[in-house]
């Protein structure tokens, strides 16, 4: 295509050294081509990036342009080569000349903006350096909680401070440093004062014999937190500290728990009525003083509290409680109750009774052996075995051996009775036929039985209901076993008798009992001549054969006493 005609654009003419943009005819199939101005950034042709007015610069090429818009090819038209080179290299020229101040004058300010900025850094790491150097703007406190005092003072005046100290009670180990002022790691003034607090043991005051509270005061006031109060009966002082655990000046913490035993006064419990053991063991325990009195009291009352004085529910004395109890012996009778009592304490009963030492000793191996009789002949001895006659026959002279460590190891009780038999003789008057008016005696005699009456007991007989008497008088109850003399088991070989006996035992409490009750031999009767009783501990069979006598203390018992002698 060949243009037709030369256009100037609106800024100028061609004399103006710009190249008019010729407009290019479109081919027959009316396609439009174009250079549109805003959108090139170079010059298209040139490609050295040269710009006129408007911001594009097009020199007067032909373009050939292939379908779909795109450029192929570009040639230069005859005519203006020369001219437009010229203008080209002088554009080119200007361009280069332009550019080059350009990238002189960023580059010098870029210089000098790096250079500004390395000397700010560099000023301001100085600064930094020597801050922390601590050349200037004071000097900073050094951790030195913990450690020992001297230690912290000699850090601390390594860096210039003036260093003084206090104590302080503490949990810590003493002589450690458990306080800063000014607190550790704060920047201060060289040569500026800090104080150190150093850690000091908590030891414990001396409170015994103070009040209850001001004890608790005093201990609060060194740091204790756990106080424990015990309280201790005192009859001479209310609320008073008797004694401090730890003891006063042991060192402690606060956490650990410190007691107080603080006193305080009693009041009389109410014990009427109570064991005297029981008793006693309450007030053992309670630490109340106390002292026991006896008086003669009735069988519920024996070895029970009867009184006490002060009265339960006053307050105790200085003198501490009298406790009255039932007397451990109430009758000569009850066999039991000699073994809750000691030697000395039955011989002084015996005899205020009236009973009378026959003899007192102790035998070769150490055991005790006497006998007291009253003017009845009732007697009451006491061996290891009581069931052997022996006891009776030694009447060895009585001797001062029943004292208050003496015990009591077995009893026998012997009661004797009186024959109830008696001689009964009647007269007869005869008158004979062959002699007038004369009278003749004829006498008869015969043996009778009478009343007798013992402890109580009418007409003792050999068998069960006396013996149900004389358990009621010594208070025995329950039989266990019984035998009489065509019932008794005998040890092979021995030959039975024929006197008549009745025999039976039972328990009282830990200790066995016996009644043998004997009559006499050829009557064809049964009242009794001699009743014996026996109590000894159970313990006091254990060495003796009763698989002999079929098992039964009865029979051993019976044996013993008519078999043996």
């Amino acid at each position: 295509m060949e243009a037709d005609e030369t256009k100037h654009n609106d800024n100028g003419s061609a004399d103006d050294g710009l190249i008019p943009i010729q407009t290019i005819d479109g081919p027959d199939n009316a396609l439009e081509y174009s250079i549109v101005p805003h959108t090139l950034e170079d010059d298209p042709i040139a490609g050295d990036g040269s710009a006129g007015r408007g911001g594009v610069e097009v020199s007067p090429w032909r373009l050939h342009v292939l379908p779909h818009n795109q450029l192929e090819s570009v040639s230069e038209p005859s005519g203006y080569d020369r001219r437009s080179r010229r203008i080209r290299r002088s554009h080119e020229r200007s361009r280069e000349a332009r550019d080059s101040a350009h990238r002189t004058s960023r580059g010098h300010w870029r210089l000098a903006v790096a250079f500004l900025l390395s000397a700010m850094v560099i000023s301001l790491g100085a600064v930094g350096v020597t801050y922390t150097l601590e050349m200037w703007g004071g000097k900073t406190i050094p951790y030195v909680m913990g450690t020992t005092q001297a230690n912290a003072e000699r850090t601390l005046k390594e860096k210039g401070f003036v260093v003084t100290s206090k104590t302080e009670l503490s949990d810590t180990v003493e002589g450690h440093v458990v306080g800063i002022s000014p607190a550790q790691g704060k920047r201060v003034e060289e040569g500026a004062k800090v104080v150190l607090t150093v850690g000091q043991n908590r030891i414990v005051p001396e409170v015994v014999g103070k009040s209850r509270e001001d004890a608790r005061v005093d201990l609060e006031a060194v740091g204790a937190k756990q106080i424990r109060y015990e309280e201790r009966i005192s009859v001479r002082d209310k609320d008073k500290v008797l004694e401090v655990r730890p003891a006063a000046g042991s060192p402690f913490m606060s956490t650990e728990e410190v007691t107080l035993v603080v006193s305080e006064l009693p009041v009389v419990p109410d014990l009427v009525g109570q064991e005297e053991n029981v008793a006693v063991a309450h007030m053992e325990r309670e630490g109340i003083p106390f002292r026991v009195t006896y008086e003669q009291g009735n069988v519920e009352q024996r070895m029970h509290v009867i009184s006490t004085s002060p009265k339960a529910g006053e307050d105790v004395g200085a003198d501490g409680i009298k406790i009255v109890v039932g007397d451990t012996l109430i009758d000569p009778l009850r066999l039991s109750d000699y073994f809750d009592a000691s030697g000395a304490k039955v011989a002084e009963f015996l005899q205020k009774e009236g009973y009378a030492p026959k003899m007192a000793h102790l035998t070769n191996d150490g055991h005790l052996l006497a006998r007291f009789e009253n003017t009845d002949k009732v007697s009451i001895a006491f061996a290891k075995e009581p069931w052997s006659r022996s006891v009776l026959g030694d009447q060895t002279a009585y001797q001062q051996v029943m004292g208050d460590d003496t015990g009591i190891e077995g009893v026998r009780l012997t009661i004797p009775v009186e024959s109830q038999w008696q001689e009964k003789k009647t007269t007869k008057k005869t008158s004979d036929s062959k002699t007038t008016n004369e009278e003749k005696q004829d006498q008869k005699s015969e043996m009778v039985h009478k009343d007798v009456s013992v402890l109580g007991i009418r007409n003792p007989s050999v068998g069960e209901s006396t013996a149900r008497e004389v358990m009621a008088l010594c208070g025995f109850e329950d039989v266990i076993g019984s035998c009489d003399q065509d019932s008794i088991v005998l040890p092979a070989g021995t030959a039975r008798q024929t006197s008549p006996f009745y025999c039976c035992y039972g328990e009282v409490g830990k200790r066995v009992w016996t009644i043998l009750i004997k009559g006499t031999a050829g009557t064809g009767q049964s009242p009794a001549n001699e009743i014996v009783v026996t109590c000894v501990p159970k313990s006091g069979y254990a060495d003796t054969d009763l698989k002999s006598v079929g098992e039964k203390v009865c029979d051993f018992v019976a044996y013993q006493d008519i078999y043996k002698g």
